[in-house]
């Protein structure tokens, strides 16, 4: 899995707590970016330096960028090994999403925003992105598992989403997670997974990265 958002007002202090991340076994962090192409380029570089080869870097640029802005930012990650750029481009628009992924070199990913495998078939054939993050807390699993397979058939790997919600949300995650056969990575929400840990029994809090899958049945 991987620490998602890591929020902060500098990106000094984000780079002390993605080291208090590292020290307890996460390699794979998720920062929550969109204020233009400068700033998220310089963020990047900071972290990157500060930690150099020793972790995987995400980005979520929030739908905050045109298709130039966003090719821009991506020229800029590539320099920094960014392993995926996030929901750059306004949701809906289709056609400006489909002329990204080919104008750079790294993984463009997509999905939390859609609710059916007709919205990502779309993407699919129109070749938006690179890596669909499915959100089962909306899709349900029954339809996310339909999204997991559309994309394995044309060779996407997925990288489930998980946002605001709580225990089943992210159990539910978990479960269609475990059972795909092109699984990247998972996300993992620190704050919302303190607050779900109440009805988890027994725990799924993540340990040094990953998320161990309960035995138990079901839900």
């Amino acid at each position: 899995c991987y620490v998602s958002g890591v929020p902060a007002e500098t990106t000094e202090e984000q780079i002390t707590k993605i080291r208090g991340w590292v020290d307890k076994g996460f390699t794979r962090i998720k920062l929550a970016l969109g204020f233009g192409v400068q700033q998220d380029a310089e963020t990047i570089r900071k972290v990157r330096e500060a930690f150099g080869d020793t972790i995987e870097l995400f980005v979520d640029a929030h739908w905050a960028y045109t298709t130039d802005e966003a090719v821009a930012l991506a020229r800029h990650f590539e320099k920094y090994n960014v392993g995926f750029m996030e929901c750059a481009i306004n949701a809906e628009d289709i056609y400006s999403q489909a002329a990204l992924p080919s104008a750079v070199d790294i993984p463009i990913a997509l999905g939390e925003e859609y609710r059916t495998r007709y919205h990502f078939k779309e993407r699919i054939l129109q070749r938006a992105f690179d890596l669909a993050q499915p959100d089962i807390g909306r899709l349900g699993i029954t339809e996310g598992h339909r999204v997991v397979n559309l994309c394995d058939a044309f060779g996407l790997a997925v990288a489930p989403y998980i946002g605001a919600g709580l225990a089943v949300y992210t159990a539910a995650t978990l479960h269609v997670a475990a059972a795909s056969p092109n699984l990247r990575v998972v996300e993992y929400q620190p704050t919302q997974m303190a607050i779900s840990e109440q009805y988890f029994t027994p725990s799924i809090q993540p340990v040094a990265g990953a998320y161990a899958i309960p035995q138990t049945p079901g839900l």
